[in-house]
């Protein structure tokens, strides 16, 4: 239904205004972003391609609303599984946004966080790490140490280390991120339990499975009242409950929560969904 006024709109400003217009460039981006959340990908690629286009025509190459146009065409570039695309757009993203607001504003650390979530999820994992590495360095000169921005950027570089193997030092970057979130954010934050989440995953891939059921443990029944017993961090939650339990050999309760997933998955009304399936693989 938002999508269907958004391209009545859409025609509307182009109708009345012109495709050149800033509140036509607006409405174009507004729909562009739609159609991304909605899984749409194709069709926000094609709309945020017509929003940077216009943006480099209308404000230059340069301009923030310009900048902003490519990190959102290089997000519709991801979700459609075209990584390489997406790593150059967002790569040429950071560096005009590098040198138009400098290398520690705040549009600067997102942008250098989106392009190390697309490089990790196109498997280039030591150049996601460096960027994660240098945000990091950055957020705990800017925000501090223990600012809640800065406790997420570390459970990124946790997850990013234990995928390299490096379980040490995504230990301790989980724990100091789990700590600070605990207190700053509060136990039952969706922040907290994602960090919950992940250093229970990174302990359980460490060898520390009986620490890892206990963090599983506690996390679950806060996810499930927090998020809803559907939602895809739960039913990944569950399923990762159930792989910790069959490793610690406790394959009554394993075999109870994965048909608790499996049942889960039939009700939900997104259950088809190939993305639904493929957020929840372990």
């Amino acid at each position: 239904e938002a999508i269907k006024l958004g391209e009545e709109t859409l025609q509307f400003a182009r109708d009345t205004l012109g495709p050149e217009h800033e509140t036509t460039l607006a409405v174009t981006n507004n729909l562009g972003l739609a159609c991304n959340g909605a899984g749409q990908y194709e069709r926000s690629i094609a709309l945020q391609e017509q929003t940077l286009e216009l943006a480099r025509k209308i404000h230059g190459p340069e301009h923030p609303e310009t900048l902003t146009a490519m990190l959102n065409l290089g997000g519709a570039y991801a979700g459609a599984g075209r990584d390489q695309e997406a790593v150059n757009l967002q790569d040429a993203a950071l560096t005009l946004m590098r040198k138009v607001r400098g290398p520690e504003h705040p549009a600067t650390l997102a942008c250098l966080n989106n392009l190390a979530v697309t490089r990790y999820g196109a498997g280039q994992t030591r150049e996601a790490a460096e960027l994660w590495e240098e945000a990091l360095q950055i957020k705990v000169k800017v925000l501090g140490p223990t600012h809640p921005s800065t406790a997420i950027t570390m459970n990124c570089l946790a997850l990013v280390k234990n995928t390299a193997g490096d379980f040490q030092r995504a230990l301790e970057l989980s724990e100091a991120s789990l700590d600070i979130c605990r207190k700053q954010l509060g136990p039952r934050h969706p922040k907290t339990l994602d960090t919950m989440s992940v250093r229970a995953g990174i302990l359980m891939t460490a060898g520390n499975v009986n620490s890892a059921v206990a963090l599983f443990e506690e996390l679950l029944p806060i996810r499930r009242e927090v998020s809803g017993p559907t939602h895809d961090k739960t039913l990944s939650d569950i399923t990762n409950l159930a792989v910790a339990y069959g490793k610690v050999g406790r394959h009554d309760e394993a075999l109870k929560l994965g048909e608790e997933v499996l049942h889960l998955l039939r009700q939900s009304p997104t259950s088809d969904s190939p993305d639904k399936r493929a957020k929840i693989r372990v």
